[in-house]
C-alpha cells in the first residue's frame, strides 16, 4: 500500500491490514455500489471522500471505463439495480 497516493487517485485506502487482494475486493465494491446509485444521496460523497471520490454513477463510469464496462457487461451478471427489499413473488392475476 502506498504512503502517500498521487493527486489524481480516486482511491485512497488506508488501512494496514488489507493487502491488495483485499483492496481489490475494496474497490470492486466501491465501483458497483457507486455504479448502482447505493453511494449516491446527499452527504454521502462527501463523507466516504477520504476513500472514495467517484461516487455517483456517472462520475465512476467518467473515471473508470474500464471497470464500468466490465461491471456492466453480460460476461459477469452482476445486479443492474439497487435491492429494494420487495422480494415477494409476483401474485398472479
Amino acid at each position: 500500500m502506498p504512503r502517500r497516493y498521487p493527486a489524481k487517485a480516486w482511491f485512497h485506502y488506508d488501512d494496514r491490514t488489507c493487502d491488495y487482494g483485499c483492496m481489490a475486493t475494496e474497490y470492486l465494491y466501491w465501483g458497483l455500489t457507486s455504479l448502482l446509485g447505493a453511494q449516491d444521496f446527499p452527504g454521502r460523497c462527501e463523507e466516504i471522500a477520504h476513500e472514495w471520490e467517484p461516487c455517483t454513477p456517472e462520475a465512476f463510469r467518467a473515471t473508470d471505463r474500464v471497470l464500468a464496462a466490465l461491471l456492466t457487461g453480460s460476461e459477469l451478471r452482476l445486479p443492474a439495480t439497487l435491492p429494494d427489499g420487495a422480494y415477494a413473488p409476483e401474485r398472479p392475476r
